[in-house]
């Protein structure tokens, strides 16, 4: 987090000194809505999310947060008029099975109080990123969305890491280096998809996160992946295929 705002800060600087046109035609409702996903994102969900880590077991974790997708299919009826369809409840439904499968090898899991802040985890992810980020990408420029949130959340969210001293020493800079240029790069593409796809269709497509992350973690760190999970991590794939070729 301390990185990702030392670093990424100046980037998201420049980007919003060449839309000076679009800061001076900001309405009210502009404003509401950047400061809804930065309170709701960047500070809210990042609060939450560190009391879900420290109360739940990890596992548990792994699994839960994948009931974003849920959320966002339900807050993307409520407030951007996206149908909820069969099919959509489909594709949430073998998403969210795949993911337990593919983060609890089919484990059953205990439900506690840590577990209850998991999900609403998940439901400030779905509607801080994917719901207000919709909201905002259909009336602002993606770019300028994405860096004015950046900026507006690189205080609280620099305070908060020097609070809880995550501002970890830097023993390999070019690895530093290398994954906040990977951060700005996926960030700037997430606002982007939200531009140009429905919510329901850019959460399903972000559910392949964990199933990559497994799949480049086998090589490259020595993990074992089994058959168990590997099937979940292709329901999870054909579910989000699914989902873009249906055009959700």
């Amino acid at each position: 987090m301390f990185w990702n705002v030392v670093i990424g800060l100046p980037f998201w600087l420049a980007i919003l000194a060449n839309n000076k046109n679009q800061i001076r035609s900001l309405e009210k409702r502009d404003y509401s809505i950047l400061a809804g996903i930065v309170l709701v994102s960047s500070i809210t969900q990042t609060l939450i999310d560190m009391l879900a880590i420290k109360y739940t077991p990890a596992i548990n974790y792994s699994f839960l947060t994948r009931t974003a997708v849920l959320f966002t299919f339900v807050f993307a009826a409520a407030f951007l008029a996206e149908k909820l369809t069969r099919r959509k409840i489909a594709i949430a439904a073998v998403i969210v099975g795949g993911a337990w499968l593919l983060t609890t090898g089919g484990q059953s899991i205990s439900i506690g109080i840590g577990d209850a802040l998991t999900i609403l985890d998940a439901a400030l992810i779905s509607f801080g990123n994917t719901i207000l980020g919709k909201m905002a990408t259909a009336r602002m420029k993606p770019m300028f969305v994405v860096s004015a949130t950046a900026v507006g959340a690189a205080l609280p969210e620099a305070g908060l890491a020097l609070y809880l001293g995550h501002t970890i020493a830097v023993n390999n800079i070019l690895l530093v280096f290398s994954l906040v240029f990977l951060y700005l790069v996926l960030n700037s593409i997430r606002f982007i998809a939200y531009k140009y796809a429905s919510a329901a269709m850019v959460a399903s497509f972000m559910s392949l996160t964990p199933f990559i992350v497994l799949l480049l973690a086998v090589p490259l760190l020595g993990e074992s992946m089994s058959p168990i999970q590997l099937a979940g991590g292709f329901l999870v794939m054909a579910a989000s295929i699914f989902a873009v070729k249906s055009k959700i």
